[in-house]
């Protein structure tokens, strides 16, 4: 399992009221190989939560940051967005645990 595997595992089974460790690896081995990726991509279609609350203040970050800045100087926004999103860790490209 994937560290973003592992993430999503825990927030599904957050929002069910299951917070013990062992109750994400059930629900991610309640899933069949399609169905989690459906709920992959459904969370990255529409993110809930913290991640949706992390994409909020990185847009509005960004808008502040380039609107300070010269258009000459100003970095691509795209980027800039997802360098604020992703400063954490956990938001790093995911490994093989």
């Amino acid at each position: 399992m994937s560290d973003g595997d592992a993430r999503l595992a825990a927030r599904l089974a957050r929002q069910a009221g299951l917070y013990h460790p062992k109750d994400w690896v059930k629900v991610y081995e309640s899933h069949t190989p399609y169905e989690w990726l459906i709920q992959v991509a459904l969370s990255k279609v529409d993110p809930w939560g913290d991640d949706r609350d992390d994409e909020r203040a990185a847009r509005m970050t960004a808008n502040f940051i380039l609107s300070q800045m010269s258009s000459e100087n100003a970095p691509d926004y795209q980027t800039l967005v997802d360098g604020l999103k992703n400063y954490l860790p956990i938001h790093q490209p995911d490994e093989e645990v």
